[in-house]
């Protein structure tokens, strides 16, 4: 009896001791969003990316002409990782926004995530590393008394101004743009939720960013509304003078 009590025990050990082993380790779906660096110069190359570790994900890189995709599934047991890359190279000076949007879902849980990370990086203009000689030549006339010397100075460089007039994003008080805002495209609708009664919205606050903060925008603020299609226009103007047009239509019933 005794023996058998014995062996019951040692069976039990065993079998606790085969479960603790090769327990995998769970790990909830995460995503990154990174850039190889915040602070450029023009004409830098700069690389944005995305990683995933997930049972399932579907993102996207946007901003200043990037649209890079991550979508995929796992078709094993747990989370699996993926990654993928972007460049961007400015050619003028600024400050850009990028975007990593979209959803995570956990192999394990299935809970899906909602994914919404931003990276700024400003890009510096190029320095002028030509080193010259002397800023003045002077042209003496030999054998010549009480005449002046002449004197030459280099003309200044002018600097150029800069021509980006792109917005980096529209915020609205209500409502969602439509389609999903993007530096070159132009015209946008307004879509509301079931929650709001258009019929006794009266106004809507619009406010803009831009890439460069030398550009200025006009047209942001507090939207009087009125019955039928209502067109509202971003004007942004840049540095040196150029313009470009966003346009927002808002439909309010009769």
């Amino acid at each position: 009896m005794k023996n058998i009590k014995k062996n019951i025990s040692l069976i039990i050990i065993l079998i606790l001791m085969l479960l603790s082993v090769n327990i995998p380790k769970v790990e909830a779906a995460s995503a990154s969003f990174s850039a190889s660096a915040s602070e450029v110069t023009v004409g830098t190359t700069v690389t944005l990316t995305a990683s995933v570790n997930a049972g399932a994900w579907n993102l996207k890189i946007t901003g200043n002409g990037v649209n890079q995709a991550l979508v995929g599934q796992t078709d094993a047991i747990g989370n699996k990782s993926a990654s993928t890359s972007a460049s961007f190279t400015p050619s003028e000076a600024g400050t850009y926004t990028f975007n990593l949007t979209g959803d995570i879902t956990d192999f394990d849980t299935e809970v899906t995530s909602n994914i919404s990370k931003s990276i700024t990086i400003k890009v510096n203009p190029k320095q002028n590393t030509s080193s010259g000689s002397s800023s003045e030549t002077k042209t003496e006339t030999p054998n010549k008394s009480n005449v002046p010397t002449e004197t030459t100075q280099n003309k200044k460089t002018e600097t150029t101004k800069s021509s980006n007039n792109y917005l980096s994003g529209i915020t609205l008080s209500t409502g969602t743009l439509s389609p999903e805002f993007y530096r070159e495209t132009y015209e946008y609708s307004v879509e509301f939720g079931e929650d709001v009664n258009l019929y006794e919205l009266s106004e809507i606050e619009v406010s803009a960013q831009v890439e460069d903060s030398r550009a200025s925008v006009e047209g942001i603020g507090k939207i009087t509304l009125n019955e039928g299609e209502n067109t509202i226009s971003l004007n942004v103007t840049a540095e040196n003078g150029a313009v470009r047009r966003y346009t927002i239509k808002v439909n309010k019933p009769a």
